[in-house]
């Protein structure tokens, strides 16, 4: 067995071992204990970490723990993407104590996308459906992931329409994947799993459970640099959600609303502890590095170069200069100046290391 291979099962078996004992999750993160050298502390140590007596035992049988996770995996069409994997998603490494590895069906291989998380109540109002569709549709036509939790209401609608618009998005299910959340939207997940992905951090096995929805919202928030805070009571989960995005150096904006309104008292709340008044979709736009806004990409006069090059590359594709270099016959100073006019025009920009077509 490889090193990389036995690293990789050790966090599989740390992950499940462990899912439960937070405190020694977050003594492993803080102490900056590497999960290789986790496993070869004696006793003694492992208990100063919080390791109880019956987790010591399932310590020794690690391998055995993992392989059996792996393969329930394999069999359910289930990857696991972990934190060293290319696929992971970036913006999540950065926030505090992230899953080693995440859990992910469907066919969106890299979670590497221009992600932007949706959230709100789940007993939206007509306002709170339109509000949604409006601002949904215009930001899928800008080429952004929806990310969202898949709970009845805002979550979902948000899922269905971005997959109605042809975009991508990402759920983030509050169980394991063998457990699919709510029951009641089977049909929602075939499109998530059809156009882009469901993932989770939880065991295969975990069922859903009311203390593991806060939990499972830090990952909404995490995947993004931005959180859309729809319309939301004093007493909801996206308010926790929103706190996440917060404490992870996220923007967060929310929709503002009538004063007498249950749904707008969440949002309105935000905007007075510093959340941004989301009423011009101009201002997220900036956030990304998104300019010329309000040009479609059909209303730009595009050259027959530009045209060949834009060819070369799927909207929220990321590309490196070598590979427009390989792929077309220009040379390297006509590329860069095609690539400028591109960005110039909205349509492309720069983002780790190459290009991403935004539009």
């Amino acid at each position: 067995m490889s090193e990389d291979e036995n690293k990789k099962l050790k966090s599989i078996a740390f992950n499940l071992i462990f899912f439960k004992n937070i405190k020694v999750k977050n003594n492993v993160y803080l102490k900056k204990i590497l999960i290789k050298r986790f496993f070869e502390l004696d006793k003694i140590e492992l208990r100063r970490l919080g390791v109880k007596k019956e987790e010591l035992s399932n310590m020794r049988r690690y391998k055995e723990i993992a392989e059996q996770e792996m393969e329930i995996a394999k069999s359910n069409g289930i990857d696991l993407i972990f934190i060293d994997d290319e696929e992971y998603p970036e913006l999540l490494k950065h926030i505090f104590n992230p899953p080693l590895y995440l859990y992910k069906m469907g066919g969106l291989r890299d979670l590497n996308q221009m992600n932007i998380s949706v959230v709100g109540t789940r007993r939206p109002d007509n306002y709170g459906k339109y509000v949604v569709r409006r601002i949904v549709e215009e930001l899928v036509d800008y080429g952004f992931t929806i990310v969202s939790g898949m709970a009845i209401g805002i979550d979902s609608l948000s899922h269905e329409i971005a997959v109605k618009n042809n975009s991508t998005t990402i759920g983030v299910n509050p169980a394991g994947l063998l457990y699919l959340y709510p029951k009641t939207k089977r049909q929602l997940f075939k499109l998530l799993v059809k156009r882009g992905a469901i993932i989770s951090e939880f065991p295969l096995k975990v069922e859903p459970r009311t203390y593991l929805f806060p939990i499972r919202n830090r990952i909404i928030s995490g995947l993004s640099k931005v959180l859309l805070v729809m319309r939301a009571s004093l007493k909801s989960g996206t308010l926790i959600t929103a706190r996440h995005s917060i404490e992870q150096g996220r923007e967060v904006y929310a929709v503002p609303g009538n004063i007498d309104n249950k749904l707008s008292e969440g949002c309105n709340y935000l905007i007075k502890s510093g959340a941004k008044p989301l009423s011009d979709l101009r201002d997220v736009l900036f956030d990304y590095g998104l300019e010329n806004k309000d040009k479609k990409i059909y209303d730009l006069q595009l050259s027959e170069k530009e045209v060949k090059i834009l060819n070369l590359i799927e909207v929220n594709e990321n590309k490196s200069l070598d590979y427009f270099v390989e792929s077309i016959d220009f040379e390297v100073s006509e590329i860069l100046s095609i690539m400028m006019s591109l960005m110039l025009k909205g349509i492309i920009i720069q983002d780790s290391g190459g290009y991403r077509r935004v539009r």
